[in-house]
């Protein structure tokens, strides 16, 4: 039994550090638009968990192409979904932890037990979404997985902070594992883990009832199509280090542990970078269009006055360096976003200014960017 125990607890290390490793090995998750694919999943789950064990079903067209930018469908089978009640948070769980999986769902790590199971059950997810606010669990509070034909109910027992590649202990009984990056606002990769410990204390029938999720909102960016295909707006191709999310207003839990604030995130990235590339390039012209997206003609006295307020338009972008971490702020009143807000600051010509960005979010969630600032470093952090 000892040898047993050591064996999955080495088990356990390794499989942690292959979740840490491959989390960290990726740009931040500004690239992803995964609401679609992930509704698309719980949806699924409604019909799955009254059936048999089967492999996913095709995806709509819609959300087929969003899973296009992602790198792929989902391949992975759909074990369950995870219900936080105290947090109210009902997510799909799919078999493993690679990036088609955790770009729109929880994952299931392979080498861990099954839910149920004698063992502990490790699942995984994005820090900044489903597992937004799990340093709020509390010992007591109930973690539900309902599985096909079974629920089973996990009580918390405790929580830790763990470097990348520490092991963690099995279980002799059933127990489970919650794993996120940690902080858990961070929007970089960290070198930690928040970790939620569970143990099973029920098992139940699953219920027959209809699987009600909660929605939450996919934004778009109106750029033109060859700006959007151009390289030149990818996190990828850009030294911009990120920073943290943060929230104002009164943005309600079922919207902050959804897939929508990576959604937004990503389109203020995008169109911060637009802006970045457009500016040191002096195509005034697609600068306008940007900010103005419905505007036709180009105001003389708006091109003056964007050559006296944007620095970037004297420089090549190879001549701009960020000497802080790009922060993004979502105003949100319960599931409605209004602003998205970015900062960042930014070195040009051996001077350090702030540069601040705002969008709006239109009634069909396009974000569209419409203000920009400059302020000179001396005049403090803005």
């Amino acid at each position: 039994m000892q040898k047993l125990s050591k064996r999955w607890l080495t088990i356990i290390g390794i499989a942690l550090c292959v979740i840490g490793l491959g989390i960290a090995a990726r740009i931040p998750f500004f690239y992803l638009r995964s609401r679609v694919i992930g509704q698309a999943e719980l949806a699924k789950a409604k019909q799955m968990l009254r059936s048999s064990r089967q492999s996913l079903a095709p995806l709509s067209p819609a959300a087929s192409a969003l899973a296009a930018s992602l790198g792929g469908v989902p391949s992975a089978p759909l074990m369950g979904i995870l219900q936080i009640p105290s947090l109210s948070v009902r997510v799909p769980v799919l078999q493993g932890t690679d990036d088609t999986v955790l770009n729109v769902a929880a994952g299931h790590l392979k080498n861990s037990a099954e839910p149920g199971q004698p063992g502990a059950s490790v699942i995984a997810a994005h820090n900044a979404t489903w597992f937004r606010h799990i340093n709020r669990l509390k010992s007591g509070d109930q973690l539900v997985f309902e599985s096909y034909g079974q629920t089973y109910i996990y009580q918390v027992t405790g929580h830790e902070i763990a470097h990348v590649g520490a092991s963690v202990p099995n279980t002799v009984a059933p127990s489970m594992i919650l794993e996120a990056c940690y902080p858990l606002d961070a929007l970089y990769l960290t070198p930690y883990r928040y970790l939620v410990f569970a143990r099973l204390v029920a098992v139940q029938a699953t219920p027959q009832s209809v699987l009600a999720a909660h929605t939450s909102d996919i934004y778009s960016v109106q750029l033109s199509k060859k700006l959007m295909d151009s390289p030149q707006i990818q996190l990828a191709n850009n030294p911009l280090p990120m920073g943290t999310l943060i929230y104002t207003g009164n943005p309600s839990p079922a919207y902050q542990q959804s897939n929508a604030p990576l959604s937004a995130a990503n389109a203020i990235t995008e169109l911060f970078l637009a802006f970045v590339h457009m500016s040191a390039e002096n195509r005034i012209p697609e600068l306008y269009a940007l900010l103005h997206p419905d505007a036709k003609v180009i105001p003389v006295a708006w091109q003056k006055q964007i050559t006296q307020m944007d620095p970037l338009l004297h420089h090549s972008i190879q001549q701009v360096h960020y000497a802080s971490q790009f922060d993004v702020q979502l105003d949100v009143q319960g599931t409605r976003l209004l602003l998205v807000k970015g900062r960042v600051k930014i070195r040009v010509a051996g001077q350090n200014e702030w540069l601040r960005v705002q969008a709006s979010v239109s009634a069909q969630n396009v974000v569209t960017l419409h203000t920009f600032q400059f302020i000179p470093e001396s005049q403090s952090n803005p």
